[in-house]
């Protein structure tokens, strides 16, 4: 990775704090306001010790200075309680934003999208990327307090005395233009960090994903070896930006036993001279010291600002792509369909589609009537399941285009066509959680009577009666809990309780036995009464009850049979 700029680095990390702040300016202010009240608090303690100091050399120190370094002491305790609460909430706010930012806009891809993407890296985004933003407000407070801080403590110690503020302003100047050479290269040792972290998660999920045909293809070493390469990857990167970050300590070593020194032996000189007061060198000497951790705050807020701006960059990668569009396009009087007669419900026409460079389908046309049921048949990768995604909308067409109910796809919005279409897929994927929320996924309203109904249909009611806790019995992660059957059969009671028009159902008998089989088909066949019906299918007993057939092959429908057939 090429190291940016200064330049480049300083406008990559102000754009993140305008991204990160926006909204949350007013506790910025807040925060900052209170941070700034502790440092000025801290600033006045060594005048005042100062003028104790000279007063006690004339015979004992004052009330009212007494007073005065008590309240500057009680004020910057509070103060810096206090700072460092708001800032730890502001931090909280701002990680709370970003993940549900980052959460709406994952879920909110278009599929093919998420298609390409790997699970754990986006995964590691949304934990690990986010959390390394909770302290960005904190540090740029610290920076810029820190500054300000810096300039007022040398404009005292100038104005007390201007050559030993000039040899301590030197000694510090010097040392930390050397440590601030180590940011050059925070920045992308956090960004390899992140990306290894990244890379971590997406090897542990994949594997995690598949476990069972891991262990069982003795693939068990060869995937330790992968995962552990990227945790090595992962440590190799996190251990250069912590060398980075423990140069920091001997340079701040350095600028606070120079600086210190320095005010000693000049001050001492200075005070033997007769150009300062003894109240005087000890003003100085502790504005020198007062003056080190807000230089520690400068410096180290820089490099966790910069391995903030890393992380918030991949973030940012992913919600700069672009989502589904849940509005619909304009609908154009031509496209009105007759009032005399309801159209058909699917027509596709010209349809052709690809996965980049793979031609997948090619010139299908085909028409679906209400309350009919529709077998879509051919050999594996003929583009059976590419078909229902198109009319799913997970992807658009490349060429021709789709009509539903009379109107083109363009002109429906997203959410009111999948609200209309209920999808069975091939793999049957069940949620962690209880089986009633599996079930009423798409009918969260839905009553115990209504579930049990669905149920019924699909021959699972009596498997519910037997569980320990009914409906509310948890299935575990994948839906674990249930057998390979069981968790078809409740995804296909999910669709039969939802209230779309068109079920789709990719191979909704595979794995099912021959009597279960049949008394399936039997319960889909029935639902054309109030459905319409489109299942890719194999089985000759499903065949048999379809009112047409499509046969798909190379990406083309080469056959159509029943009633609609050209």
């Amino acid at each position: 990775m090429v190291p940016l700029s200064p330049p480049e680095r300083a406008a990559g990390v102000l754009g993140v704090a305008q991204s990160l702040l926006r909204g949350h300016w007013r506790a910025m202010a807040v925060a900052m306001t209170t941070a700034a009240l502790a440092s000025a608090a801290a600033l006045t303690q060594p005048l005042i010790a100062g003028r104790a100091v000279d007063e006690a050399s004339h015979g004992g120190v004052s009330w009212a200075s007494a007073l005065l370094l008590a309240a500057a002491f009680a004020i910057a305790i509070v103060a810096e309680a206090a700072d460092t609460y708001l800032f730890y909430r502001l931090g909280e706010a701002v990680v709370y934003d970003r993940r549900r930012a980052y959460a709406a806009h994952l879920i909110a891809l278009p599929v093919g999208e998420l298609d390409r993407l790997r699970a754990g890296d986006l995964v590691a985004r949304a934990i690990a990327d986010t959390t390394e933003l909770q302290e960005f407000p904190r540090k740029v407070s610290r920076v810029v307090i820190g500054v300000g801080t810096l300039v007022v403590a040398g404009t005292l110690m100038v104005g007390i005395d201007a050559p030993l503020a000039a040899a301590v302003l030197t000694v510090v100047a010097t040392t930390f233009l050397g440590g601030s050479l180590l940011l050059a290269r925070a920045g992308a040792a956090a960004a390899a960090r992140q990306q290894a972290v990244g890379e971590h998660g997406a090897r542990l999920e994949r594997t995690l994903g598949a476990i069972r045909t891991v262990k069982m293809s003795g693939a068990q070493r060869r995937h330790e070896a992968l995962i552990g390469e990227a945790a090595g990857d992962a440590r190799r990167a996190g251990m250069r930006l912590a060398g980075l970050a423990a140069l920091s300590a001997p340079v701040m070593r350095m600028t606070a036993t120079g600086s210190l020194v320095v005010v000693l032996v000049v001050g001492a000189t200075r005070v033997s001279a007769g150009a300062i007061s003894v109240g005087e060198l000890v003003t100085l000497f502790l504005l020198a010291l007062y003056s080190l951790a807000p230089l520690q705050d400068v410096y180290q807020g820089l490099t966790s600002m910069h391995t903030a701006a890393a992380a918030d960059n991949r973030i940012q990668e992913i919600l700069a792509l672009p989502t589904e569009k849940l509005a619909a396009a304009p609908r154009p009087a031509a496209d009105l369909p007759a009032a005399t007669a309801r159209p058909a419900l699917i027509e596709a026409e010209h349809l052709g589609f690809a996965y980049g460079s793979r031609r997948v389908l090619r010139e299908v046309s085909f028409t679906v009537h209400r309350n009919q049921v529709t077998a879509v048949i051919g050999p594996s990768g003929s583009g059976k399941s590419t078909l229902l995604a198109l009319l799913c909308r997970f992807h658009e067409p490349d060429e021709g285009r789709l009509v539903f109910d009379g109107r083109p796809y363009p002109q429906l919005a997203l959410p009111e066509l999948r609200r209309r279409i209920a999808l069975v897929e091939q793999d049957n994927p069940v949620l962690h959680g209880s089986l009633r929320d599996n079930l009423a996924m798409g009918c969260p309203d839905a009553s115990d009577e209504d579930i049990f109904d669905a149920l019924r249909k699909v021959n699972l009611d009596g498997f519910v009666d037997g569980l320990p806790n009914g409906l509310d019995t948890d299935v575990l992660d994948r839906g674990r809990a249930l057998s390979g059957g069981q968790r078809q059969r409740v995804a296909i009671a999910r669709a039969l309780l939802s209230p779309a028009e068109l079920v789709l159902l990719d191979e909704p008998t595979a794995h099912l036995d021959r009597e279960n089989m049949s008394a399936m088909v039997d319960t889909l066949i029935r639902q054309r009464e109030h459905r319409t019906l489109i299942i890719v299918a194999h089985h000759r007993a499903t065949l048999e009850h379809c009112d047409q057939v499509l046969v798909v092959d190379g990406g083309r429908v080469v056959r159509r049979a029943g009633p609609t057939a050209d």
